[in-house]
């Protein structure tokens, strides 16, 4: 569109130009290439999340470990860890539930939130258990301001900064495990690594 106008207007002024050589000398102008940068497209988040102190944004995801229940020390079985993340600091806090049930999603984050705080941005995938009502009221009890994300369906990448940190507590936990089991443990429980670590 912008070459043909281009084009029409420097042949009122000089024979033969065509529209090859407008656009050779547009892709080359230093006016042209300051004016409509060539941006080049990059992987990633459309829209990161930015944050500039603690508790900005906190990511909050869950780590299926129903292949290996265990009992906490209070004889309750455990088959999920929550994982909650700080955007900012990437400061990890992990608390064993015994399923993917809203009420102990929200009993786990009172208390957690209760210690250091309650976020500005809370950041979750699609779960129901992350979305409920009962979460959702919670914070915005506590926390009038507080704005909450959820991510697309089926799309792991809106998480991937929980996604990594899910990664690290498995193969942290599974070290450790390993190294109980080394020292003649016969079934290490992980509900107590995570009390000891988090």
């Amino acid at each position: 569109m912008k070459s043909s106008v281009t084009c029409k207007e420097v042949n009122r002024h000089v024979y033969n130009i065509t529209i090859q050589h407008v656009n050779a000398f547009i892709s080359v102008c230093p006016v042209c290439i300051h004016a409509h940068p060539q941006i080049p497209k990059s992987k990633g988040v459309p829209c990161p999340i930015h944050s500039g102190e603690f508790r900005d944004c906190m990511q909050i995801d869950g780590i299926d470990y129903c292949a290996n229940e265990r009992r906490n020390v209070y004889g309750q079985v455990m088959r999920w860890i929550m994982v909650v993340k700080d955007h900012f600091t990437g400061l990890c806090y992990l608390r064993a539930i015994p399923n993917k049930n809203a009420k102990y999603v929200c009993f786990e984050l009172n208390s957690l939130f209760g210690l250091i705080g309650y976020p500005h941005i809370f950041h979750t995938d699609n779960g129901s258990e992350f979305t409920a009502e009962q979460v959702v009221g919670m914070l915005k009890r506590w926390n009038q301001t507080k704005m909450t994300v959820t991510g697309r369906p089926r799309k792991p990448s809106d998480q991937g900064s929980a996604e990594i940190i899910n990664r690290l507590v498995k193969r942290v936990m599974n070290s450790v495990l390993a190294s109980e089991v080394q020292k003649g443990k016969l079934c290490p429980s992980w509900t107590k690594q995570i009390l000891w670590r988090s």
